[in-house]
């Protein structure tokens, strides 16, 4: 019988806390993203960063998780590292958010694909995903439609960004 090596894992908190804002909705989420994320030595607004933001029951921030720091057009995530934090705090719910360095805010494939993927684990885990929100930027200029309603598509590009909750897709 040979020896095999095991560890304990433990959870930690890591940075001082940030001030706590309840997150019911994504315009608040921007808000977040803005006075919190963007604030982070680690960010680039050049590369897509995916976080998730931990929720109480009552939707406050509990922290949040660094998922992905990718590239100029694309973060590579999976369920089991964008839920991971929110299993080992014990969260009530999730927001996962990342960022497009082009300051589109429309969904990709890939993204459609993800929250997807995350919905399915969500259910399976019995954590609830409350919302993937894309921040991009403002603009006033109408976009191409992308397999979305033209409505939708001025809209997100007016507000800076996209929200799978508003569009009916969570």
């Amino acid at each position: 019988m040979s020896c095999v090596q095991s560890y304990m894992l433990k959870v930690l908190r890591v940075g001082e806390p940030e001030p706590s804002m309840k997150v019911d909705s994504p315009q608040v989420a921007r808000k977040y993203w803005n006075a919190v994320i963007k604030k982070q030595p680690w960010f680039d607004d050049q590369k897509e960063t995916l976080i998730v933001l931990l929720l109480s029951t009552k939707y406050n921030v509990e922290g949040y998780s660094l998922a992905s720091i990718g590239t100029l057009n694309e973060s590579i995530a999976h369920p089991r590292d964008i839920f991971r934090a929110a299993i080992a705090g014990g969260c009530y719910g999730i927001i996962v958010m990342h960022n497009h360095p082009s300051g589109d805010p429309l969904p990709s494939d890939v993204d459609r694909s993800l929250t997807q993927r995350l919905r399915d684990a969500a259910d399976l885990l019995q954590i609830k995903l409350l919302d993937h929100v894309i921040i991009g930027r403002v603009r006033l200029r109408k976009l191409t439609p992308r397999k979305l309603k033209p409505w939708r598509v001025r809209a997100a590009s007016r507000r800076g960004y996209f929200s799978f909750r508003e569009a009916g897709a969570i």
